[in-house]
């Protein structure tokens, strides 16, 4: 079901299309990437946290970037957040402010990782980095870890998780899902009920998604359809945003119930009245600010669970 724009998201979508962006298919990809950080305008002042540091860490095939946000009280956890950008576009920079805020809401360590892009690196590359890193926190981190990410982000945070359900580790307090992918064949019906107007547009998401996953890749393959595993018993409690003008709506909202039916703790979050990636507009969407502390706080409850039981 469709619902209405809220003001500030029909004001911010008329101020895009007063200036559209040039359409993916036809910029060069390095282009696509700078035209990302437009986002950045609209992302609000970044939150003080206690210390910021970049770092490197072991990806599936060399070193990844990363950067490390402590917030000034935090109690032993640690979020792994992959950004989003459709596999293709995003970084460290683009996702700073959505950071600090998770990292204070959630009263934990946010480490944000820039892992490989397509189309230099398709599919499975984003995923075995998303993977990589999060066997190697579990080594490294002796509190509380919690895998997330945003849109492509959430994708392979969620591949993520339950590789480590199917490897036997590392044990995960929480997965955080932000509007995420998890139907790469586009299945979802809300990808044709809200395909056009609504910052993401169906066509936007095929391109991308062919940039990731080129001709001869199963796209009903869980590594790139979490959606479609066989089941999602045993996998860590989830946090699930959905917007609800978002192409990407029911991926998020399908995701959440074949949780909730193979017996995982779900904790479902639907803004009807926004759009995609809201989270990063948070400087003119108040549901933007309200989204980040909602699951910040979220994810600190199932954090403190995980310490609880430990």
């Amino acid at each position: 079901m469709t619902h209405p724009i809220d003001d500030e998201a029909r004001d911010l979508l008329n101020l895009i299309e007063a200036n559209p962006p040039p359409p993916a298919r036809e910029v060069p990809i390095d282009e696509f990437r700078r035209l990302a950080h437009d986002a950045l305008r609209v992302s609000g002042d970044p939150q003080p946290v206690e210390s910021v540091d970049d770092e490197e860490v072991p990806g599936a095939a060399g070193p990844l970037r990363a950067r490390r946000y402590v917030p000034s009280e935090h109690d032993g956890g640690l979020l792994v957040y992959f950004h989003g950008g459709g596999f293709v576009r995003g970084d460290l920079d683009t996702h700073d402010p959505l950071c600090r805020r998770l990292a204070n809401a959630a009263r934990c360590q946010v480490l944000a990782i820039d892992y490989r892009l397509a189309p230099e690196h398709p599919f499975p590359a984003a995923a075995e980095d998303a993977i990589a890193v999060t066997e190697w926190a579990g080594g490294e981190h002796g509190g509380p870890l919690a895998v997330g990410g945003d849109s492509s982000g959430g994708n392979i945070a969620a591949v993520a998780a339950i590789h480590a359900r199917e490897s036997g580790g590392p044990e995960l307090a929480a997965q955080l899902l932000l509007y995420p992918v998890t139907d790469a064949t586009m299945s979802s019906p809300s990808m044709d009920e809200l395909a056009e107007g609504r910052m993401l547009t169906r066509d936007t998401l095929a391109w991308m998604y062919d940039q990731y996953m080129p001709d001869g890749v199963d796209r009903s393959d869980r590594r790139v359809s979490p959606l479609l595993a066989e089941t999602l018993e045993g996998l860590p409690p989830a946090v699930v945003v959905a917007a609800g003008n978002d192409p990407l709506r029911d991926d998020a909202i399908r995701y959440a119930t074949r949780l909730e039916e193979a017996g995982v703790p779900v904790e479902l979050l639907v803004y009807g009245g926004t759009i995609h990636s809201f989270m990063l507009y948070a400087g003119v969407l108040e549901a933007g600010l309200e989204g980040a502390a909602a699951v910040g706080q979220a994810l600190a409850r199932l954090l403190q669970t995980a310490r609880n039981s430990a």
